[in-house]
């Protein structure tokens, strides 16, 4: 964007899903992370005026705007939802994307992919598993989907207890600042969608983390007597060494095989 003028001033939109704001434990770090990193502006909150209260108090400080800088000012605005938008339940949106999961291999009516069955041993595989970083949290869930603001169990000043926490946990890692834990093959593996990196099987957490995802499996079977696990992949060419990343998004998915 600086290279090109007209570009630059065409700006950069970035969507974030209101499902991803269900923890604000986490999520508002993640928020102010992501204002950060790409240097915005301006904040667009549709509908939620409990996000948007928390927000401009948070981006109201001088401390938090790096006051001095026009540059560094965000600017926070709420948005009103369209009058006929409905916020999609959980049920449709798994749904969703299941059938996204089945389209990456099996591909649809138009364009028919046909993906390949892959047998790896134990020893051959290295996969990490994302460190869920609210597993000690209370559980508490808070949605800021449009027409949510009717709860009254929320409490601003524990999201910024919660925010602060994260932030001094290491900007909202594990234990011990650990991004990932090896993990060996498991059946808890069967049915879930494990992502391919261009990082060798031996990096450091940084690099696995920050590669980029070479592409998806799918987890058809784990034979723990035998120590096999039977992938199911979009090209019949083995990736090597590589990294697998298991997370808990996206969640499993029917049985692909079938």
């Amino acid at each position: 964007m600086d290279e090109d003028a007209s570009v630059k001033q065409s700006g950069l939109i970035i969507d974030t899903p209101g499902s991803s704001l269900n923890n604000p434990k986490s999520n508002y770090d993640l928020l102010a992370h992501i204002i950060s990193e790409l240097s915005i502006n301006l904040v667009l909150v549709l509908g939620s005026e409990r996000l948007y209260n928390d927000l401009s108090r948070r981006y109201s400080s001088p401390s938090q705007r790096n006051a001095g800088s026009s540059d560094d000012a965000v600017t926070v605005l709420r948005v009103a939802p369209s009058p006929g938008a409905v916020a999609r339940d959980g049920s449709f949106m798994k749904a969703t994307r299941a059938a996204q999961t089945r389209r990456y291999f099996f591909g649809d009516a138009r364009t028919p992919l046909n993906p390949h069955s892959q047998m790896w041993d134990f020893a051959d595989l290295a996969v990490y598993r994302a460190v869920d970083h609210s597993a000690g949290s209370n559980g508490a869930s808070l949605n800021f989907l449009p027409g949510m603001d009717e709860d009254d169990d929320y409490d601003p000043s524990a999201a910024a207890a919660g925010s602060a926490a994260a932030a001094s946990n290491g900007g909202g890692r594990g234990r011990d600042g650990e991004l990932f834990e090896r993990v060996a093959p498991s059946q808890a593996m069967v049915r879930s969608v494990l992502a391919i990196k261009f990082a060798p099987g031996n990096a450091g957490q940084e690099a696995v983390r920050d590669s980029c995802v070479m592409g998806y499996v799918y987890v058809a079977d784990v034979d723990e007597a035998k120590k096999k696990v039977r992938f199911l992949a979009p090209h019949p060419s083995r990736w090597g060494d590589r990294a697998l990343v298991w997370s808990s998004w996206p969640e499993s998915v029917v049985d692909l095989m079938s």
